[in-house]
C-alpha cells in the first residue's frame, strides 16, 4: 500500500510539473501523450490504493474489471507513443499487468476474513443467549425433593417442574445443535452439548428421586447419583464458562 502512495504522489507532481511548462511545438503531441499516459497509470493506482484500503466494498469486483480495461488502454497509449532512443513497452510487461489478478486475490482473502469474523462473532453472540436462557431455568431440585418427602410440597407439582425443567434443557440442547460454529469454536459447541445432556440426565435422576412407588432408602440413593451428576456438571460448566469468556 506504502508504494501505490507514493507513486500515486510521484505521478500527481509530475502531472503538476507537466501542466505549468511549455514544450516547443514539435514535440507538443508527444508531450499530451505521455501526460495521457501518466493520467491513466494515476488513475490505475488512485483505483487500486482504494481497493486495497476498502477490500469487502459492494461491487468491487467491478472495479477490479475496470482497471483491467485501463491497464488495455494504457497499453494502446503506449502503444502510438514514438519518441526516439526511448522505449514505453517495459511498462505493459510490468507488475501492472498482474495487478487485477493480484486485487481479486486480496479481495477474496479479505471477504474470507469478514466472513470468517461474522460466523465466529454470530456464533458466541448465539451460544451466549443460550447459556443465559439456561442459568435463568435453574432452580434447586434438591431442596424441593426434601419438601416433598415431608409432606411440605405435592410430589406432582415436583415432579410437573422437573419434567418442565428437562425439557427446557432439551429444547436448549436442541438449538445448540443447531449453531454454525466455525472449525476453531467447534469444541466450545460440543462442550455445552455435553454439559446439556449431563444436566437433562440430573433432571432425570431428580425425577425418578421423587416418584411415589419407591422406599425413601431408594429415592435417597438415587439422589446421591443425582448430586454426583450435578457436580460434574457444575465443574463442566465453570470450565466452559471460562473458555467462553476468553473468546
Amino acid at each position: 500500500m506504502a508504494s501505490f502512495k507514493e507513486n500515486k504522489v510521484s505521478i500527481e507532481n509530475i502531472l503538476q510539473e507537466y501542466s505549468s511548462r511549455s514544450v516547443p511545438e514539435k514535440y507538443d503531441n508527444e508531450d499530451k501523450q505521455l501526460a495521457a499516459l501518466l493520467r491513466q497509470e494515476l488513475a490505475i493506482i488512485t483505483k487500486a490504493a482504494f481497493i486495497i484500503e476498502n477490500p469487502t466494498e459492494p461491487n468491487i469486483d467491478a472495479q477490479i474489471k475496470e482497471i483491467k480495461k485501463e491497464l488495455e488502454n494504457l497499453k494502446g497509449t503506449i502503444a502510438v507513443i514514438s519518441i526516439p532512443k526511448s522505449n514505453f513497452t517495459l511498462l505493459a510487461t510490468s507488475s501492472l499487468d498482474i495487478l487485477p489478478e493480484q486485487l481479486l486475490t486480496y479481495t477474496r482473502l479479505k471477504n474470507r476474513e469478514k466472513m470468517n469474523l461474522l460466523q465466529h462473532n454470530n456464533f458466541l453472540r448465539s451460544i451466549n443467549n443460550l447459556v443465559q436462557k439456561y442459568d435463568a431455568k435453574k432452580y434447586d431440585m434438591g431442596s424441593m425433593l426434601e419438601n416433598v418427602r415431608t409432606g411440605a410440597y405435592s410430589r406432582q407439582q415436583y415432579l410437573s417442574n422437573v419434567n418442565m425443567e428437562r425439557q427446557s434443557r432439551i429444547q436448549l440442547r436442541n438449538e445448540a445443535f443447531s449453531l454454525i460454529a466455525p472449525p476453531e469454536l467447534n469444541s466450545l459447541k460440543s462442550d455445552f452439548i455435553n454439559i446439556l445432556t449431563l444436566s437433562i440426565d440430573y433432571c432425570n435422576s431428580m425425577y425418578s428421586a421423587g416418584v411415589a412407588n419407591i422406599s425413601v432408602q431408594q429415592s435417597q440413593s438415587i439422589y446421591s447419583d443425582a448430586q454426583g451428576i450435578d457436580k460434574n456438571v457444575q465443574e463442566k460448566y465453570a470450565a466452559f464458562l471460562a473458555a467462553l469468556a476468553i473468546e
